[in-house]
């Protein structure tokens, strides 16, 4: 489920605890001493049970707790989110349970036994609410406001008291394992126990205690562990506040999901933790939006929560991959979804990366005033993790060296072309009847160029191409990237003509007439044929494997669903796909290019599963799509253009019905094609070449 807004949200409520410079995230090395100030992030698990007013309704009570903690000398101050659950009693036994999440701070004094053993008292206090999952609790009536996912059973808030007693035994330098025991009292509004077989009573208060295991990491690796170099913008990097952040953004969404939306899918706790692991990977029947855009959109966040610490590209990857399985497993009690991990965790990282190199071609460590505040606003806004932890740093206005190279900062022979002007789209292949009109903005982005570059890191070299399609159904019509991982020249000399490449691919295309979405790995080839006069060309060649491909189809409403909550008008699946692309320039401005795409995507059943004896669908999809594009030369960095695009879907679908001879199974193909046609004023600052 979608979690956008409470990104900010959760970073300020998880992390806005007093950061002081050279502790926060982002920050320089920090101090070895004893009594300095230090950051670290809790985890741990606990089980008991409950007694009180409702102690004949709920009982084994179980949590998962997540927290940051601020130490000096002998003392911690704490933040943290608990996320707990209680069994509905006999009879009552198999309905689902009760949630119970706590948000606390804590104060506590920490004792030392031995070097590497420490003794503590904790004490806590905060907010708490009790929330049945179960359709018994069901309002009946359902509010005139609900809307589907949220939550129609009710919910009582307050507030709790506890004490934790336990030690801690610091096994390495940075990490040290917690047992504890958690005795807890809370208070909150009344419930009716009518539902569940006892007329006339209500509960509003009780008590739980639990035995509790987990881990403490600080974020500097520990006293007297020695900081790694710091990255090109002066970060130390810190795999501590990596992970803690990637993990605040998750807990802290489910925490607002919980308290603020009153959602029905985020009452987790162990409990749904462990069912989401048992029932494995499914697809989900989200907006296509909300999967191809807003689920990579989040994932971007745990990639640059990584980033933005000073942490390289691969490392950042999989703290993005992290993050999104760690949401889909425990940041929401539905099953979990193969296509968001996917999305997520894959596509986040392509987004997160493009948004860190643009925040960096704003952000300038040597610029002051109003100069200052307005480039560090342009890369809040490009980057919101790195901006707020360049706030919380001071980085935002200390003045500093910029990178030395300039692939880190602004890399030269980049491209910008910023459009605007009229389109229309057919839902027909005839653009004379069935048509729609629309204004449209684009920008396009070259990043590097693939034949200058000085260096072959991930992403040196990328392409972005955004479009916005206004009066359409979505104000974000079009968003491809295309990140080069390694790049390697082809034959010898000075000045290679050809190059190779390793790249991802992220397409994001949504509109009236068609849906496409996908993430992908293949190879490029690139070329630069060289000029006759003041004429060039150059070609690029791709050959891809779809990870996960989603385009819109006629009957994905046989798609296999996992706790369906709508009607999924797309379908998803692996599969494969090409691409070829020519240019030609004159005098270095390109007037002319023309590209061809297709892709193929195989879908079994509508689902993750091929489930034996399954009524479904099967179905392959062939997409192409074609675009020629015309420019003038640019005067003053303006100039004119048109374009004419088509997309076509040739989808072959196979219905099998259950107890019918596979033999005799319905085979039906159906066509669609959607012509466009642009016509636009164009702004082009910088036009390096050919390709």
């Amino acid at each position: 489920m979608s979690r956008t807004t409470t990104v900010a949200t959760a970073m300020l409520a998880m992390l806005a605890t007093g950061l002081a410079p050279g502790v926060a995230p982002g920050a320089r090395a920090q101090s070895n001493s004893p009594d300095s100030v230090r950051y670290g992030f809790f985890f741990n698990l606990g089980f008991g049970d409950h007694v009180g007013d409702f102690d004949n309704v709920m009982e084994k009570a179980q949590t998962g707790e997540f927290g940051i903690i601020r130490e000096k000398g002998h003392w911690r101050y704490g933040l943290g989110v608990s996320f707990g659950s209680f069994a509905m009693s006999p009879p009552y036994q198999s309905e689902p349970e009760w949630g119970f999440q706590r948000i606390f701070v804590s104060g506590t004094r920490m004792f030392q036994w031995k070097p590497t053993l420490h003794p503590y008292l904790q004490g806590r206090f905060g907010v708490v609410r009790l929330h049945p999952r179960s359709d018994l609790y069901d309002k009946n009536p359902l509010p005139p406001d609900y809307q589907v996912g949220d939550s129609p059973t009710p919910a009582a808030n307050g507030i709790h008291l506890g004490a934790v007693p336990g030690f801690e035994w610091q096994f390495s330098r940075g990490v040290a394992l917690d047992v504890s025991t958690l005795l807890d009292y809370y208070k909150v509004s009344e419930i009716t126990l009518t539902p569940v077989g006892q007329p006339g009573k209500t509960g509003s208060s009780g008590f739980d205690w639990q035995l509790r295991a987990g881990v403490t990491w600080w974020t500097d690796g520990g006293r007297g562990a020695v900081p790694p170099p710091p990255d090109a913008w002066g970060v130390t990097p810190s795999y501590g506040w990596a992970i803690g952040e990637a993990l605040a953004i998750n807990f802290g969404a489910s925490g607002f999901n919980e308290y603020v939306r009153n959602a029905n899918f985020n009452q987790i706790s162990p409990r749904s933790w462990y069912a989401n692991l048992k029932e494995g990977l499914t697809y989900d029947d989200n907006k296509f939006k909300t999967n191809q855009f807003i689920h990579p959109f989040n994932g971007s966040q745990y990639y640059n929560a990584a980033r933005a610490n000073g942490i390289s590209f691969w490392p950042s990857y999989a703290i993005g991959l992290m993050g999104a399985i760690d949401w889909e497993l425990a940041g929401e009690t539905h099953p979990m979804s193969f296509n968001d991990i996917v999305s997520t965790g894959i596509g986040g990282a392509a987004m997160g990366e493009v948004m860190y190199r643009f925040s960096s071609l704003v952000l300038d460590n040597t610029a002051t005033g109003k100069e200052r505040f307005f480039r560090e606003a342009g890369g809040f806004l490009l980057d919101p993790i790195r901006g707020f932890n360049r706030i919380v740093s001071h980085r935002a206005w200390e003045q500093d060296a910029n990178p030395s190279d300039p692939m880190d900062h602004t890399p030269p022979n980049s491209l910008n072309d910023l459009s605007a002007g009229w389109r229309r789209i057919g839902d027909t292949p005839s653009l004379e009847r069935n048509y729609h009109d629309y204004f449209f903005i684009r920008y396009a982005h070259e990043h590097g160029n693939v034949f200058k570059n000085t260096r072959s890191k991930p992403f040196d070299f990328f392409t972005a191409d955004a479009r916005w399609n206004f009066g359409d159904k979505t104000k974000l019509g079009l968003l491809i990237l295309q990140g080069n991982w390694f790049t390697a020249p082809i034959g010898s000399g000075p000045h290679p003509k050809h190059a190779a490449a390793l790249v991802q691919y992220f397409d994001y295309v949504n509109n009236n007439a068609y849906e496409y979405g996908g993430q992908a790995i293949g190879g490029a080839v690139f070329s630069n044929w060289g000029a006759a006069g003041p004429l060039s060309m150059g070609t690029r060649f791709d050959v891809m494997g779809t990870i996960l491909g989603a385009v819109n189809s006629n009957y994905s409403q046989f798609a296999e669903v996992a706790n369906q909550e709508r009607i999924r008008e797309y379908d998803y699946g692996p599969g494969m796909g090409g691409k070829a692309a020519i240019a030609f320039a004159f005098h270095g401005q390109r007037f002319l290019t023309a590209s061809y795409r297709f892709n193929f995507i195989s879908v079994t059943n509508g689902s993750v599963y091929n489930k034996d004896g399954a009524a479904g669908l099967d179905s392959n999809h062939w997409l192409h799509a074609v675009e020629a594009r015309l420019d003038t030369p640019t005067r003053n960095r303006m100039g004119l253009g048109a374009s004419y695009a088509s997309f076509t879907r040739e989808s072959h679908y196979k219905v099998h019905p259950v107890g019918v001879d596979p033999s005799l199974s319905v085979l039906q193909k159906i066509t669609q094609t959607n012509p466009e046609v642009r016509v636009y004023v164009r702004y082009n600052p910088w036009q390096p070449g050919a390709l």
